[in-house]
Order: C-alpha cells, then sequence, then structure tokens
C-alpha cells in the first residue's frame, strides 16, 4: 500500500498526550504534553491544531497510526479508540504501534540508525528497551537495529521483575550476531546494565525516559504501510499487553446465557 501523504500519530499510553502529522517521514507538526490525567479531554483538540497548523482536514491524512501499549490501561484505550473512530470517519487505515517498538525507534532515530535519511553504513546494534509497568515490575523487550529498517524484536515483550527477566534477557541479546555493547534504556536502565553485565555482556547506557516519541510511532507505521500490498489492509489497533488482564472474561468460552427465571404470581389485590 505504498502512497504519499501526511500521516497522523497519536499516543497517550504513558503519562502523556502527543500527536504528531508526518509527511514523507518527516515531521510537520507536532504536540507533546505531559499529563497523568485528562487524555480523554485534551487529544481530540491536539489533533485539531495541528490539522489547522498545516490546514489540513482528517480526510486529507493518508493513514492514523496510534500506540498500542502496553501502558496505562485507560490511556491505550483514549489512543486506540480515537485512531479507530478517525479511520472509520474518513475511510483511512489505522495501525497500531507496539510501545517498546516505538521505544526502541526512538532511540535509533537519535543515533542515526534512521528508517529513511539516515546515515546508510551506521553499524547496526542490540538495543534493550523497558518501560516501568506496575507494582515495582518492568516491561522488556530487546531489539537488533539496522540502518534503514524497523527495529527487528529478539524476543517477545515480557513484563515482570528485572530479577526474574534478565537472564532470558541476556541471552536472547547474546544470540544476535551484532557485535558491540548492549544499548540499554529505559528509567531502570543503569540497575538492569548491572545484571546484564553479570550475564557477561557488555552495556552501554541509552536514554533513561520511557515515553516514545509521537513521531517514531508515524515512522514506524509509514514503513509498514509501504510494505503493503496495494489492495492489503492493515488490521485495525487493539490494545496491547504482554499477558491477560487479571481479571477477564474468557475469550474461548463465552459466558452461559441462564434462562430467564418466572417472576411469582402476583396476589390478586
Amino acid at each position: 500500500m505504498t502512497g504519499a501523504g501526511p500521516l497522523l500519530a497519536i499516543d497517550t499510553a504513558a503519562s502523556q498526550c502527543g500527536a504528531a502529522i508526518l509527511v514523507d517521514g518527516r515531521v510537520a507538526a507536532e504536540r507533546l504534553e505531559l499529563m497523568s490525567r485528562g487524555q480523554a479531554e485534551r487529544l481530540m483538540p491536539m489533533i485539531a491544531e495541528l490539522l489547522a497548523e498545516l490546514s489540513l482536514a482528517p480526510r486529507d491524512l493518508r493513514a492514523v497510526a496510534v500506540c498500542e501499549g502496553p501502558g496505562n490501561f485507560t490511556g491505550i484505550r483514549i489512543a486506540v479508540a480515537a485512531a479507530r473512530g478517525l479511520a472509520l470517519s474518513t475511510g483511512r487505515p489505522a495501525l497500531g504501534v507496539g510501545r517498546l517498538d516505538a521505544l526502541a525507534e526512538t532511540e535509533a532515530w537519535g543515533l542515526g540508525l534512521r528508517l529513511s535519511g539516515g546515515t546508510p553504513d551506521a553499524a547496526p546494534l542490540r538495543l534493550l528497551a523497558t518501560a516501568e509497568a506496575r507494582r515495582g515490575e518492568i516491561l522488556a523487550q530487546p531489539f537488533e537495529i539496522h540502518a534503514g529498517e524497523a527495529p527487528r524484536a529478539l524476543a517477545p515483550l515480557t513484563q515482570g521483575e528485572a530479577e526474574t527477566l534478565v537472564p532470558a534477557l541476556a541471552e536472547a541479546l547474546a544470540s544476535s550476531p551484532v557485535p558491540g555493547p548492549v544499548r540499554v534504556c529505559g528509567p531502570d536502565a543503569p540497575r538492569i546494565s548491572a545484571m546484564l553485565e553479570a550475564a557477561g555482556l557488555a552495556v552501554a547506557l541509552g536514554d533513561l525516559g520511557d515515553m516514545a516519541d509521537p513521531a517514531s510511532i508515524g515512522r514506524l507505521a509509514g514503513a509498514a504501510l509501504d510494505r503493503l500490498a496495494a489492495e492489503e489492509t492493515p488490521p485495525p489497533p487493539a490494545p496491547r499487553y504482554p499477558r491477560p488482564a487479571d481479571a477477564a472474561p474468557s475469550r474461548e468460552t463465552p459466558p452461559p446465557l441462564l434462562a430467564p427465571t418466572p417472576l411469582p404470581d402476583t396476589p390478586a389485590r
């Protein structure tokens, strides 16, 4: 599904409300506001501001990209619902991008390993993207990154205590033939780096934040669109979590339908 045109990217998966419009892979307009609450009220006005800044209407968009998470439960649903609503009203595709993928792309972009317009002969690297999760846990995913390509996951996204996750993460990173130190990004990067060093890996600290740049979401979505066949439609975005919620109905077994209980006869008056 190759093509040109502005692409809108939105993100409320963490303590922020962010949106960007990219044209030919470059940021034309962007907003990023830190907030732990109020994304539902701020997101659509923010999108309207960006469109007005570029004299665009929603139907002028090529597509809408959204961060699917993991992250804030409510925030993810706000952005996913907005993206799907815009797609439905404009007839344009909506694409979901994982938060750890976007964090890896954000880090790679700053190092010259860009999807387009970067340094073609930049050395590839191994990267461990992490983010804070609830109850003292972390989200983590190891990647291999090459210039001109989207981050390649070396293992699935995981969530848990760092001490529990690091052995498998170190093994996945060690399996990559890419030389050089492993770059670790995220708020807990110093502690995780020490664990990886104890496991025998050389490491380098990256960005200590865990909020993805909305532009990185747009770049990954644009690259995914370019890889689609002419008539192929991307699957609609949906909230992404490494494990199911603590309490949720079964997807395989629908809840039983209970027969209505007849009301007792009402005594005549």
